[in-house]
């Protein structure tokens, strides 16, 4: 953090590769990247229902990852919690998706994964249903992924706000206020500068034997 030195142990992700916050970054363009993917492919669409679904999906994952950027760029670990807690939420969709998909495709009898692929035919029903397990697997493993290296950051910056907080306290504690010492006649310095004034009253009678021996 700026204006001071931290010894809070860095860390690192991504097999030892780059800082945690390096990572996040990373993780941050690879989200917007994202983002700016999920509003093209909106404006394509006909459907005006599947066209509001990804407005708020969008303008929602907007949101989370100007959280997610500000929190990154000025070490702030509570803007990180609202990407978390949309990563739980889009990682238990995605895998309830690969169930029913999974079940369409496992059992005779297919029930709530039937209405899901009602509209295409058997044949092609079977393909989409593959491919949606196959993407629902990758995307897990990415989110999962992203969510461990963004907690990381953000237990690294708790960890170093901790830090500071004491390391603070303890200088509170150790360094008396001065106000009370700006009268010339006090003698007594307080204990934390007594090292000081002592070494500075030496000088003082240092400097004033070579005024006399120059004189």
């Amino acid at each position: 953090m700026s204006g001071r030195t931290s010894t809070v142990k860095k860390r690192t992700c991504c097999c030892d590769c780059m800082y945690i916050k390096t990572g996040a970054l990373v993780i941050a363009i690879l989200e917007a990247i994202g983002v700016m993917i999920l509003m093209t492919v909106g404006m394509f669409l006909e459907s005006v229902p599947l066209k509001c679904v990804f407005a708020a999906v969008t303008v929602m994952s907007g949101i989370f990852l100007v959280c997610l950027i500000y929190g990154i760029h000025f070490r702030r670990a509570g803007f990180l919690l609202p990407f978390l807690g949309a990563q739980i939420i889009g990682t238990i969709s995605v895998a309830i998706l690969l169930l029913l998909s999974a079940e369409f495709l496992t059992s005779s009898v297919p029930d709530q994964s039937e209405k899901l692929f009602a509209s295409f035919s058997p044949e092609s029903a079977e393909k989409i249903a593959v491919v949606i397990i196959v993407l629902s697997a990758i995307d897990i493993i990415v989110q999962a992924w992203f969510s461990w290296v963004i907690y990381t950051y953000y237990d690294y910056l708790r960890d170093e706000s901790l830090e500071y907080g004491i390391n603070s306290q303890l200088r509170e504690d150790a360094v008396p206020e001065l106000r009370n010492w700006d009268n010339p006649t006090l003698s007594t310095p307080p204990p934390a500068y007594e090292s000081l004034f002592q070494t500075g009253m030496a000088l003082d009678k240092q400097n004033a034997a070579v005024i006399e021996v120059s004189l």
